[in-house]
């Protein structure tokens, strides 16, 4: 028996009064939605999870592409900041030239690989220990 299967009774048809058959149908299928809602009543007035869960699948895929989307333009514009700007010959467009004659970025990318290994690091080492000592 499951954990929120109807009990049966001797003498009466399970869920014969209200549909309670019905709604006791929809706690069980949605049982581990439990802890993410707020009442029991969000729980049984549920709708398919097949569609909710093509909702959600649908909102994670666009969300994955924006983010997707976002790092390739973050990585031309580095691209261009750091390589390709201080090849070219002296741009007349103040915020280009800005960009053509720093040097902050050209310094940060090579100082920021080795720190981020070191912190990767102390990260793996500390969940290490974490976990062996718990």
């Amino acid at each position: 028996m499951g954990l929120l299967s109807p009990r049966r009774r001797s003498g009466s048809a399970a869920g014969s009064e209200d549909g309670s058959t019905n709604k006791l149908a929809t706690l069980e299928r949605n049982w581990r939605r439990v802890a993410s809602t707020h009442t029991l009543q969000d729980l049984m007035d549920a709708d398919d999870p097949a569609k909710q869960r093509q909702g959600a699948d649908l909102k994670l895929l666009a969300l994955g592409v924006l983010l997707i989307l976002i790092g390739a333009v973050s990585l031309a514009l580095g691209v261009f900041a750091i390589v390709v700007a201080p090849l070219l010959p002296p741009l007349a467009h103040p915020w280009l030239a800005s960009v053509q004659r720093d040097r902050y970025y050209q310094l940060l990318l090579p100082l920021t690989v080795p720190v981020t290994i070191a912190a990767i690091t102390l990260n793996w080492f500390s969940m290490k220990l974490f976990k062996h000592n718990s």
